[in-house]
């Protein structure tokens, strides 16, 4: 008996080698700029059982993901493999060129495009960054240190795609309802150029779900649409 139990021990502690041998006892490596997320039943604890696996994202925004995405693999040799490593993703973060404000405390960058909403949002997340928006006084000081030029329409970082007059900026901390914001900042603009009714701005509708800085006042535009665009790098 003693010595079947000896055994049974002994392929116990076999069994546990050989269980701890395919775990990964360590944290996946560090990415810069980019965050990571857990799968296949792993909830980042360690040590992570194998085949766990760990995908790397953008910090600030999922539309800016690598061109093909970065996992790594716990492998049965207690390692972390990388798999369909691309060193050249889109997050890397770039801060060249970018102009201190002393208004806000946060970097501006003017890019003459012109591009859509939707290329110039990808241009500004590839730096790191996001599409400025006019939402306060010290934001609009700040993106005129790099685009001075008033008479110039520029894009800003808002859209009301998803729902009519609910404006959804890139700055989470500004939001527009019924067209109106949600804080006492509001300067929708008006364009005496336009048939009467249709003066005032916002006045596009379902046409026009993108948003334009010309002067120091905001006017819907279509989506489609090409300006110039300033990133915030924050």
């Amino acid at each position: 008996m003693a010595y079947t139990n000896a055994l049974r021990d002994g392929f116990e502690t076999i069994f546990d080698v050989c269980i701890a041998s395919v775990m990964c006892h360590s944290n996946p490596p560090y990415l810069m700029h980019q965050t990571m997320n857990f799968s296949y039943g792993w909830d980042g604890s360690l040590p992570a059982p194998v085949f766990s696996e760990a995908s790397y994202d953008c910090p600030r925004y999922s539309r800016c993901p690598p061109l093909v995405p970065i996992r790594a693999k716990c492998t049965d040799l207690d390692l972390w493999e990388f798999q369909d490593f691309n060193i050249n993703s889109l997050c890397s973060g770039n801060s060249q060129d970018y102009v201190y404000s002393s208004y806000d405390g946060l970097s501006y960058k003017r890019y003459p495009g012109p591009l859509n909403r939707t290329a110039a949002s990808q241009v500004c997340c590839r730096d790191g960054a996001r599409l400025a928006s006019d939402t306060n006084t010290n934001t609009y000081n700040s993106i005129r240190l790099v685009a001075p030029d008033t008479t110039e329409a520029i894009l800003q970082g808002a859209t009301d795609e998803d729902e009519e007059g609910t404006w959804i900026y890139e700055d989470t901390s500004f939001l527009q309802v019924n067209n109106t914001p949600t804080t006492s900042y509001n300067w929708w603009g008006r364009n005496g150029s336009l048939p009467v009714g249709q003066q005032q701005a916002p006045n596009g509708g379902r046409d026009k779900n993108c948003l334009s800085l010309l002067g120091g006042h905001w006017f819907d535009i279509p989506c489609s649409t090409e300006l110039p665009f300033v990133c915030q790098y924050y």
